[in-house]
């Protein structure tokens, strides 16, 4: 197998929850009213009470639990939306004064440069759409890098709705464009969003599920994946997905990955993969500043196993992996958990449930 061709299949079986951004959970609208603007996507996660739309061009997060995407990974342009609790009604002046400074501040080291004059009213969406918002420009340095960006406040019940535009300061300008298209299309609804037809279908009747658990793989894989009965399933990508709620998109995903040649030992797949993921050069590699935390041997289906904790950072974020790769009848089985950074630790009791109720159809 020609090693380009290797490194995209590494890269995308290892990091698939969060880097299949070509198979988002978007899909096309439901309703007519709903279709996306000309040569843009919908960037909504499933049961937003609003929608964000990028251009066609850009790589989607959806399947990560986010609204919104990046151009490339090596730009590092994002537009995202975030909602945060504001039960007290504050305004956007007063939630960016009050709970977004400071939380930048953190980010950037404590110095964070607000362009004079702003925060400023502005509008989100057009027409009938536009909802009132503060629009606010600000900069700061983060691991070397200066960065610039844009952010729209917009108040959305009991929560704060705020849309960022976020690129290196080289870049900026580049792509403010797609930000400029984004707040311009941008509308709330009372309608949450729904994605066409689901592409991964689980039937979950097929076999009995351990005490306190559901079923998520179907009858078209080798394995059974089971989960625990709170989780929602992601019947929007192709493999066996599940994510803990709408609120917490911490997921377990399943791939599979079939040698051309020779049969490889879950040791030889991760140093293969890891290879790949770290990349020659930082700036094209597929998580940034990774950091692998722990090695473990194990089973996963009656099969001997390794489970592999690494950090690293996709799009800004800094995030967590659990990946348990085990050897099958010539195909190589990743079991991955993923999570954000501070919230990787709260559901591995339950990734431990799932990798002890794990099961090759053909052990049977």
């Amino acid at each position: 197998m020609n090693q380009p061709l290797m490194r995209r299949l590494c890269a995308v079986l290892l990091a698939a929850t969060l880097l299949l951004c070509a198979l988002c959970s978007c899909g096309d609208p439901v309703d007519d009213d709903e279709q996306p603007p000309e040569q843009m996507q919908c960037a909504s996660t499933e049961g937003s009470l609003y929608r964000l739309y990028l251009p066609v061009d850009w790589n989607l997060m959806t399947n990560a639990g986010i609204s919104g995407g990046y151009y490339s990974m090596f730009d590092s342009a994002t537009i995202i939306v975030h909602t945060y609790p504001n039960a007290d009604n504050r305004t956007p002046a007063t939630f960016w004064t009050e709970v977004m400074l400071p939380e930048l501040a953190d980010v950037y080291g404590g110095v964070i440069a607000v362009d004079e004059g702003d925060p400023v009213d502005a509008l989100l969406g057009k027409e009938e759409y536009a909802v009132a918002a503060t629009a606010v420009r600000y900069q700061g340095t983060r691991e070397h890098t200066d960065y610039r960006a844009m952010a729209y406040l917009a108040p959305m019940g009991e929560q704060m709705l705020v849309l960022t535009y976020l690129s290196p300061i080289d870049y900026y300008e580049t792509y403010l464009p797609a930000m400029e298209a984004a707040v311009t299309n941008f509308r709330m609804t009372d309608k949450p969003y729904k994605p066409a037809e689901p592409v991964h279908t689980v039937d979950p009747d097929a076999v009995e599920a351990p005490a306190g658990m559901k079923l998520a793989s179907n009858d078209d894989v080798a394995y059974r994946l089971f989960v625990p009965e709170s989780w929602v399933l992601d019947t929007a990508l192709p493999t066996s997905s599940a994510y803990v709620s709408e609120s917490d998109r911490s997921n377990v995903n399943v791939t599979v990955y079939m040698p051309e040649q020779d049969l490889l030992t879950a040791e030889q797949y991760w140093e293969m993969c890891l290879a790949d993921l770290q990349g020659d050069d930082p700036l094209e590699s597929v998580i940034r500043n990774m950091e692998v935390l722990s090695t473990t041997e194990g089973e996963l289906g009656g099969r001997p196993a390794n489970t592999y904790v690494y950090r690293g950072e996709v799009a800004g974020k800094t995030y967590r992996f659990s990946q348990t790769i085990a050897a099958y009848r010539g195909m190589v089985y990743t079991l991955t958990y993923t999570a954000a950074d501070d919230t990787f630790e709260t559901h591995l009791d339950a990734l431990a449930q799932m990798i002890e109720a794990f099961e090759f159809r053909g052990n049977q």
